[in-house]
């Protein structure tokens, strides 16, 4: 919970990078990617203060990635906020929060960072021209996709598992400061939800328990960040994660004589 005390040191931190924002624009006017930064890195550390215990919010991955992002690009290649929307991790939520804070930025300085802002904003919106004509199609059917279910102590269900022992609500380790594991956090408190190897290969294979990461990534239910990179589970990968050790406690019981012995 953030009590009112907290509520006014964020906001005190706002005004101190909006001045030192201020202060540097005398000498020379910011580029667009160094304000997406400030803004980014404020963000991210308003959205680290608010975590309770050892949980960060899930808000706190989206700006950390957006911020990544940002970081690894360079001033000449980001010259609109249509370009700053097609850096990875920056989709429609952060680019409205950049515009709207570009916005009173411009307002209050008189600088201009970005001329004709809001034909620069609709130019990132989706066209919708042919309504009409799509309307008078006949609609298919759409077919029910699927849900992913990995399989009982298949690579893919150890890895979430995982994931979800030890970075949700209910982390069996409340001392652990961020909820992200790295590879070798996540092998080591894998393996024993495991029936196969996370380093020892499939006999004529290269496939591990590890190389489900890949197609958990794939479907959007772990991110990845930082180098070397750290994991994390994203909301549905919380959700899948939560529903297969409930269902798993109930009916079947991890069975650790079936981990395989590496020694």
């Amino acid at each position: 919970m953030i009590t009112s005390s907290e509520n006014n040191n964020n906001n005190n931190d706002i005004n101190d990078n909006d001045n030192q924002i201020n202060n540097t624009s005398d000498k020379k006017i910011p580029t667009l990617l160094s304000l997406a930064k400030i803004w980014l890195t404020e963000w991210t550390e308003l959205e680290k203060k608010r975590r309770i215990g050892a949980n960060l919010s899930r808000l706190y991955f989206t700006f950390a990635k957006a911020l990544e992002s940002v970081r690894n690009s360079k001033d000449e290649d980001i010259k609109t906020l249509k370009d700053l929307g097609k850096l990875k991790g920056i989709g429609n939520f952060i680019l409205g929060k950049i515009t709207k804070r570009l916005e009173e930025y411009q307002s209050k300085t008189g600088q201009i960072i970005i001329e004709n802002l809001e034909v620069n904003i609709s130019v990132n919106k989706p066209k919708n021209n042919n309504t009409n004509n799509n309307n008078n199609k006949p609609k298919r059917k759409v077919k029910k996709k699927k849900e992913y279910v990995p399989a009982f102590r298949s690579g893919s269900y150890a890895i979430l598992v995982a994931l979800y022992d030890y970075t949700s609500s209910s982390s069996k380790s409340d001392s652990m400061l961020e909820p992200f594991l790295t590879k070798a956090e996540i092998i080591r408190y894998g393996q024993p939800y495991c029936s196969s190897s996370f380093t020892v290969p499939v006999n004529g294979t290269h496939f591990t328990a590890w190389s489900s990461m890949k197609e958990l990534i794939r479907r959007e239910l772990v991110g990845k960040m930082g180098s070397p990179p750290k994991y994390f589970l994203t909301d549905e990968g919380v959700e899948l994660a939560k529903r297969l050790v409930e269902v798993t406690d109930k009916l079947n019981p991890l069975n650790t004589s079936e981990v395989i012995n590496e020694n």
